[in-house]
């Protein structure tokens, strides 16, 4: 994760960028988060429903999914990167 931060801190687009790695964030917490959110980017190696991805999209949120997982069965293809 630092080397993600520092090429991101290199590019001067950091600040523009939200990311967490807490996975118990609050419903209030998680929803606070995707308020301030264009783009859910989500690289699961394993998922069964995805809620989290289908909560960040009724925020606005456009999606950016693995397409190993149930999300190419959910999601268009244009959502979706190998």
């Amino acid at each position: 994760m630092e080397f993600i931060r520092k090429r991101l801190n290199d590019r001067d687009i950091y600040p523009n960028i939200i990311y967490t790695l807490k996975s118990n964030l609050s419903k209030p917490e998680f929803y606070k988060l995707l308020q301030r959110s264009k783009v859910v980017f989500a690289n699961s190696l394993q998922e069964n429903f995805g809620f989290s991805v289908l909560e960040a999209i009724t925020f606005g949120c456009i999606p950016i999914l693995n397409n190993d997982v149930v999300y190419k069965e959910l999601y268009p293809k244009k959502f979706l990167y190998d």
